[in-house]
């Protein structure tokens, strides 16, 4: 998967743990923000789905939020989090029944579907995200995901959250939560890649 002018590995050792420590800080923080804080609906955002859109929410919260600050590094902790999001997270063994890596593979639909003005485009069998229109997109993006939780009840909300899911991601069967689509070009190339898998 190529950036545009990607800078995040020009970061020295020091710079690079603030950028990621803000990242965490920001994450964390917007988990307690908005209609649906995290600590007065864990009953709800245990549920896969509900808690698949809320991780998206607020990793995107924290790329708006260094963006708008000019934080010195916010490009670079952008790419942190997209990257972490698209590529690691779906590379897991079991990514079709693995929470993590259901938000990479959503957000990279959600962008190459209906992400603002096409964020992600594939040529010649390789996969190009377009940073500008990634940042316009990520913004509508929330703005769905905070017009959801203003639905009230719980239940009515769980399955509002599941149609929004499921108009990028089909369901799976037996043990798996969706299907991987066709047009997912970095999981193919995740797979060939050879990771040993832990076990504890």
């Amino acid at each position: 998967m190529e950036f545009e002018g990607k800078s995040s590995h020009l970061l020295s050792a020091e710079n690079c743990y603030a950028a990621r420590s803000v990242w965490g800080y920001l994450h964390d923080y917007y988990h307690h923000c908005g209609p649906r804080p995290f600590n007065k609906n864990i009953h709800v955002i245990m549920n896969f789905w509900v808690g698949v859109l809320e991780e998206i929410k607020v990793d995107c919260q924290t790329i708006i939020r260094v963006q708008q600050q000019h934080y010195p590094w916010w490009r670079e902790v952008t790419e942190f989090i997209l990257f972490e999001r698209l590529v690691r997270y779906p590379a897991q063994h079991d990514a079709t029944s693995n929470f993590d890596a259901a938000t990479g593979v959503l957000l990279f639909s959600w962008l190459k579907r209906r992400g603002h003005g096409v964020s992600i485009s594939d040529s010649s069998g390789k996969v190009i995200l377009d940073f500008e229109k990634c940042l316009i997109g990520l913004h509508v993006l929330v703005k769905e995901i905070q017009a959801l939780e203003e639905i009230e009840g719980d239940t009515i909300y769980k399955q509002a959250v599941e149609n929004f899911v499921m108009k990028e991601l089909q369901p799976g069967d037996q043990n798996e939560r969706y299907i991987i689509p066709d047009d997912y070009l970095i999981h193919d190339m995740n797979m060939k890649v050879k990771i040993p898998i832990l076990f504890f």
